[in-house]
């Protein structure tokens, strides 16, 4: 009899076992023999005796003989026979003085049938003492929770209230959540309760069939659900496209010692599942890397025992990803010297680029530049994204002395991770007089990423006339010119200049384009050229002697005429007002006359000449 007891004992500890044990007991079968279910074992109050209660079985076969009941102090046994029932009437039993000595006792039930060579089936043990019913895991499932436990070993246990434990006492909270009846009832769906409360954690309470039935058996502590330790939107790293999800540890209610693992469940876009398994268990985050704008995902956290059981989860933590997003393309499409003489810097962005501010940089070498422009204001920045770029003065440099190289930083929210337009720099158009009648000219080649110069246009203002004409074009390679003035010599002293190049950039967005980008203006005083005659002839062709003043508009104009003895003869202070070869209105004897010509340039330089004009009969 120990040995089919403790086949029977065996049989309980497998659940898919012992639930199918328990079925057969419940149920008529032909060849088999059931016991009575114990229902109850009751300390009436006052007392040291035990009340034992039960249901009658229905079996096929007989006559009936008795009832067994089997006790003993220890749920493994051994058991030895305390009384037979002789009366299938007879439903309850009273072992008195069962707990004088303190301990609680087990019993099981044998039925006695005069059936020959059936097998006979024993009820399970039940005790007066309810053990913990332990909680195997918690898992949400849709917006509920599941629920699982491991049947409770008292065969007395007739159901279970499933409740929540106080935060604050750890004490079962009453009312109870729900009445799960059957003692092999194991599972239990919770669709009422806040999934996302982090306070939310569970207890069992097994109950047997007595009037008043034994509830001081809670599964303490509380079973609790992983609980997100913060919100979704601050688990995406916008700028590095990762997620991190952050949790509070799971920890194992009924031992401290207890192994499991995590495991990181991801559906994205409703079909890929990533996986993380994180084998330390109080491990509370991790990484997902690499995720694309608009990546709809469902995380959730799993620790899972060695033996494949899932204790417990998170609420599964929906999120579209959004990452920041940079600019397609971005990129100075020209560089200019405006009318008034300051750096023009036009730019194109991608508007739907995620930019918060804008930095114009400027400097000698392309490698070391200063901040030059800082623009931070949302409705400015806004605006330049609006129309997909925009226009840059700097006024901080003197064009005609320096060149400058300029590149636009944008900013967006991540740190440190400014974007870079493409780099160019300004045309410097220098010049000098190199001889009378000609300027010298040269520049320095235009430089813009992506761009390929056509050509190089020069414009000249002729002084004393309106606009602007072509004086040349030249290839990209030719950096300078020689400028002759003959032609103009009827013209005022300064000689304007501009240089205009003309180039193909290849943009990213919309393809070669054309764009022209002029240097500074410079302006140059050609020195006068003054013609002096040498002979005067009062009654021939030649008969006024006065200098012709080229490229000029002399201001302080004073000639004087002396005679041969240093006498002053003639002084006009009127350019077009000349020498006749006349004194005091009669000829002057021919031979020599000593003259002086003086007056300021238009560059404010005296000028002076002296000599001896002939005078001729």
């Amino acid at each position: 009899m120990v040995q089919r007891l403790l086949s029977f004992f065996s049989c309980i500890r497998t659940t898919k076992i012992f639930t199918l044990c328990l079925f057969m007991a419940s149920m008529v079968v032909q060849g088999q023999v059931n016991p009575p279910l114990i229902q109850c074992v009751d300390n009436p109050a006052g007392t040291n005796d035990l009340v034992i209660s039960w249901t009658a079985p229905v079996n096929g076969c007989g006559p009936f003989l008795s009832w067994d009941i089997y006790a003993s102090t220890s749920e493994t046994g051994p058991f030895n026979l305390l009384t037979s029932i002789n009366n299938t009437s007879t439903l309850s039993f009273t072992h008195s003085n069962a707990l004088v000595s303190g301990a609680s006792y087990y019993y099981y039930m044998q039925p006695v049938y005069n059936c020959p060579g059936e097998s006979v089936n024993l009820s399970p043990i039940a005790s007066n003492n309810i053990p913990t019913t332990i909680v195997d895991g918690l898992q949400v499932n849709g917006g509920g929770v599941e629920i699982n436990w491991t049947a409770n070993s008292n065969g007395a246990v007739q159901g279970y209230f499933v409740t929540y434990a106080d935060p604050s006492s750890g004490a079962p909270v009453s009312p109870y959540l729900a009445d799960v009846p059957g003692l092999n009832t194991t599972a239990f769906f919770d669709a009422v309760s806040n999934i996302n409360d982090p306070n939310l954690s569970y207890m069992l309470i097994a109950y047997d069939g007595c009037p008043t039935p034994n509830l001081s058996n809670a599964s303490e502590p509380g079973f609790p659900l992983i609980q997100w330790a913060s919100d979704a939107t601050n688990m995406v790293d916008r700028c590095d496209q990762i997620i991190t999800p952050e949790w509070v540890p799971f920890v194992y209610p009924y031992a401290s010692d207890y192994g499991f693992f995590q495991v990181v469940e991801a559906v994205v876009n409703g079909t890929d599942t990533i996986r993380d398994t994180i084998f330390n268990p109080f491990t509370p985050s991790t990484n997902l890397f690499g995720f694309d704008d608009g990546d709809l995902y469902e995380i959730r956290i799993l620790a899972i025992d060695s033996s494949g059981i899932i204790l417990s989860s998170t609420p599964p933590l929906n999120l579209v990803t959004e990452g920041v997003q940079p600019p397609d393309y971005f990129y100075i499409s020209y560089i200019t010297i405006n009318s008034d003489g300051h750096a023009e810097i036009q730019f194109a962005i991608d508007p739907t680029g995620e930019i918060e501010d804008f930095e114009l940089l400027g400097g000698d070498i392309p490698s070391s530049l200063d901040r030059i422009t800082y623009v931070t204001d949302p409705g400015e920045v806004a605006t330049l994204l609006g129309l997909g770029g925009g226009i840059f003065i700097d006024s901080t440099f003197d064009a005609n002395v320096f060149i400058r190289y300029f590149e636009i930083l944008a900013d967006d929210e991540c740190p440190d991770d400014a974007l870079a337009s493409t780099i160019g720099r300004t045309i410097r158009l220098k010049g000098e007089l190199t001889d009378f009648f000609e300027h010298s000219l040269s520049w320095n080649a235009y430089e813009l990423e992506n761009a390929i110069v056509n050509q190089c246009n020069l414009f000249m203002t002729i002084p004393g006339q309106p606009g602007e004409i072509l004086i040349d074009t030249y290839t990209p390679s030719t950096l300078s010119a020689i400028h002759p003035l003959a032609a103009y010599s009827e013209a005022e002293g300064t000689f304007c200049y501009r240089l205009s190049c003309d180039y193909t950039l290849n943009t990213p967005n919309a393809g070669p384009q054309d764009f022209n980008s002029t240097s500074n203006t410079i302006c140059l005083d050609q020195r006068p050229v003054i013609y002096i005659p040498n002979a005067v002839a009062p009654e021939g062709i030649n008969n006024e002697f006065k200098p012709v003043i080229v490229f000029d508009n002399p201001q302080n104009y004073i000639m004087r005429i002396y005679s041969k003895w240093g006498e002053l003869i003639f002084e006009s202070r009127d350019i077009d007002f000349g020498w006749d070869g006349r004194i005091n209105g009669e000829s002057a004897v021919a031979g020599g006359y000593a003259y002086r010509i003086s007056f300021d340039a238009r560059d404010g330089t005296a000028i002076q000449k002296t000599g001896t004009v002939i005078v001729v009969r």
